[in-house]
């Protein structure tokens, strides 16, 4: 185990310490040097895609959530963020206005490109 044939060689586990050396431990089920194939792999395939999915698709609605437009949640705390730095109703409402309609502008543009790279 200790000697290396043509560069190939393991290591022996050196064990972790502090709290995340006992996290890392505590959560490995696999064996360190030994290869291991699925008995079904059709299914663990799709499972490791959908579950890929759904980790996508719920990052891609957080970061669409906290955009700092109107209707979404991050155009309020946007508009809460302005209001608790400036003290003024007034100004956070004009900054609220401000980027809602600037990222509608955007996706107008986006779309407008969009569309033309389609049809031209």
């Amino acid at each position: 185990k200790d000697k290396a044939w043509l560069g190939i060689g393991f290591s022996e586990h050196i064990p972790r310490s502090g709290l995340l050396g006992k996290i890392y431990t505590s959560l490995s089920f696999k064996d360190r040097n030994i290869y291991y194939e699925e008995n079904v792999k059709e299914f663990s395939l799709f499972f490791y895609d959908f579950l890929w999915w759904i980790i996508l698709i719920s990052f891609g609605v957080a970061l669409l959530n906290m955009l700092p437009v109107g209707i979404f949640d991050g155009g309020r705390f946007f508009y809460l963020t302005i209001l608790a730095i400036t003290g003024k109703e007034k100004i956070a409402k004009k900054a609220f206005l401000f980027s809602t309609y600037f990222f509608l502008f955007v996706v107008l543009v986006l779309m407008f490109f969009w569309v033309k790279s389609l049809f031209f």
